[in-house]
């Protein structure tokens, strides 16, 4: 580790905030139709239909200081390990009876029948759980073709899963997103098919809005479920708090529906929604008060990874959450480890709401929320299943080059994210983990290519072409495919990524412009800076480079070239050497200064760390924290 004192460069930025919304606790949902006893009808008369467990976590809660903590297990919901087929059978009986015009008690012959004589299929758009929930249904009822779609990149044993209901597995050409765009237009140009959505947009709301109707079912049984651990510890054990995890919104739809109900008179729980640092569409949506689609990047939450909400959701949860928070895949896979040892088998989005209540637990900016007299129930969504171990994002287990190299050496673990011949899909997943984290908006551009790049924002005030106001900068990290210098390579990024994540953070200054390119191939640089308003000048972080900084000879250059010499002296206390020098034709340089960009190089500013006869790991991370301090610097003088 490095014997300095970087107090311009904080190892352990602050992460997003909570959102609390105390206006939520007197909230009131729209009045729904109570058909809760047609709903237990129904189910009942489903093959072996039980209610899934209310599990009691007694240490945790003495941990947390609180009464109860409860796990509403969906592990197994008629042999499928989700509480989505609660929904999508709902939602498929539903469906069939309003298009073949039977009673409200047709049974499950009578839905049989008329799939027959009306030729009715089925499809749907899922990235696991629902998809083969609908196909479930399907086969239960004897359809004869039943599509579903999924994203690319979908891991093959959550696509062999669905494929065993009986369905055929279609694998749309983009993320979650466009993969419910590509179902929602096949449903509507097909003949014969039936689209089963929990995604709501206009002229699509009654399928959505059955699934919601179906989900409340397995609120019921948890309440029952309370009742019966309170005389059993004969103490009250009164719901003060329900923890989801969120994709598109709708089971925290039938939450706040069931539990915020007009005409409540008792005081309700708090509605908590858990999302990943990487998807945190709610999250994002709640603080801004509109819902956004934004750009998602991967998690071993997949069945979270949704970027758009749904529609018919939207006007109950931003009035009716309580409590908005989002977690790292570190600490999904934390809360998952503790469930296995207390008799619960969660996959990650099972176990996100536990990790949502040890967060929202150990936040300072939420004490009070919870107290001695607390009661919380976690929904666990779903069963076991394989995910690939995270790396952490918020803690010092890892310093960033550390974690940057061994990540390199990973084989490609998100096809939709993989170059060609490139193993840099872990660490595109990884930066964006750690970015998002911190609150750090993150995009791809080209996404699925092999000149896919990651694009990190900060948002500052001005505007971004230099007009006597504020100045905005381009930082690009260069990851070629193949480098004898990997120490380097990653040094630079390192440097970058905190000097992003302070910069986000910093209080002492106004937010910069700044764009963050991570670009394996440098002809992704041209696809990124076609999404961008024009910069004002580009720097490349490049510790591969056997000098402390470039320029490009240009006679334009020199306000920029004077301003990044006099910061990084400035900020490391010593001279650095800065040559001059003509870009190569293709080089980064050469791009930024044909598209009238200054450019610069920013290098070493470490020493040499190929030469270093000491701990390269040290000595790379030494740099690495160098380059963030001269980096702020840079952006504290240019973009002011």
């Amino acid at each position: 580790m490095p014997i300095m004192d970087l107090e311009d460069v904080d190892k352990r930025p602050t992460r997003r905030s909570i959102y609390l919304n105390p206006n939520a606790k007197s909230y009131r949902a729209p009045e729904t139709e109570d058909n809760s006893a047609e709903l237990q009808a129904f189910y009942s008369s489903l093959p072996d239909y039980a209610p899934t467990k209310l599990v009691p976590l007694p240490d945790l809660a003495a941990e947390l200081g609180i009464k109860g903590v409860y796990v509403k297990a969906e592990t197994s919901r008629l042999g499928l390990p989700s509480f989505k087929l609660l929904g999508a059978s709902w939602a498929v009986r539903q469906a069939i009876i309003h298009s073949a015009k039977l009673p409200s008690s047709a049974s499950l012959d009578d839905l049989r029948a008329a799939i027959k004589q009306h030729g009715m299929k089925l499809c749907a758009a899922t990235d696991g759980n629902h998809g083969r929930s609908v196909a479930f249904m399907g086969r239960l009822l004897g359809v004869e073709e039943i599509k579903v779609f999924v994203p690319r990149g979908l891991d093959e044993k959550i696509i062999a899963s669905i494929v065993d209901e009986g369905a055929d597995v279609v694998i749309a050409d983009g993320d979650y997103d466009h993969t419910v765009r590509t179902a929602h237009r096949f449903g509507e140009e097909t003949e014969g098919f039936m689209l089963i959505e929990a995604v709501a947009y206009e002229g699509y709301e009654d399928v959505p809005r059955w699934a919601v109707e179906g989900y409340t079912t397995m609120l019921r049984e948890s309440d029952a479920q309370l009742l019966v651990h309170a005389e059993m510890q004969k103490q009250d054990q009164a719901l003060s708090m329900i923890i989801a995890p969120v994709g598109v919104g709708s089971l925290t739809q039938a939450i706040i529906s069931y539990y915020k109900f007009p005409n409540n008179a008792s005081p309700t729980p708090a509605v908590v929604t858990v999302e990943p640092d990487t998807a945190a569409t709610l999250h994002k949506s709640l603080k801004v008060e509109k819902s956004l689609s934004i750009a998602t990047s991967p998690t071993i939450m997949a069945g979270l990874e949704c970027g758009t909400l749904s529609s018919i959701a939207w006007p109950l949860l931003q009035p009716g959450v309580d409590i908005s928070t989002t977690i790292s895949d570190w600490e999904c896979h934390h809360a998952i480890e503790y469930l296995k040892k207390h008799g619960v088998g969660a996959g990650p989005c099972g176990g996100a709401a536990l990790a949502g209540l040890r967060r929202l637990a150990s936040d300072p900016a939420s004490k009070g929320v919870l107290n001695k007299d607390s009661v919380a129930v976690c929904i666990c969504t779903e069963g076991t299943r394989p995910y690939t171990l995270p790396t952490p994002v918020g803690g010092e287990e890892l310093s960033l080059v550390n974690a940057l190299m061994v990540l390199h050496m990973t084989p490609s673990i998100a096809p939709g994210w993989s170059m060609q011949n490139v193993p840099v899909s872990a660490v595109f997943n990884y930066v964006a983990q750690w970015l998002e984290y911190r609150d750090v908006e993150v995009s791809c551009v080209e996404y699925g290519s092999e000149n896919a790049s990651l694009v990190a924002k900060l948002h500052g005030a001005g505007e971004w072409v230099g007009n006597g106001e504020r100045k905005s900068l381009l930082l690009i990290s260069h990851l070629p495919s193949k480098t004898e210098d990997e120490i380097g390579m990653y040094t630079g990024l390192g440097a970058a990524l905190l000097a992003v994540a302070q910069l986000q953070q910093s209080t002492s200054m106004a937010r910069p412009n700044i764009t963050l390119a991570i670009i394996p191939a440098v002809a992704g640089l041209r696809s990124v800076l076609e999404t961008l308003s024009t910069p004002d000048a580009g720097l490349l972080v490049d510790t591969a480079a056997g000098f402390d900084l470039l320029n490009v000879q240009d006679g334009m250059n020199f306000e920029f070239s004077r301003t990044v010499e006099r910061s990084v002296r400035s900020a490391l206390g010593r001279e650095v050497a800065l040559r001059e020098a003509s870009s190569s034709p293709g080089s980064v340089l050469d791009i930024l200064k044909g598209n009238n960009l200054y450019a610069m190089t920013l290098g070493c500013l470490g020493g040499n760390l190929a030469d270093d006869k000491g701990d390269k790991g040290d000595k790379g991370e030494e740099s690495e924290y160098l380059m963030a301090k001269a980096l702020i610097q840079v952006a504290k003088d240019w973009c002011s």
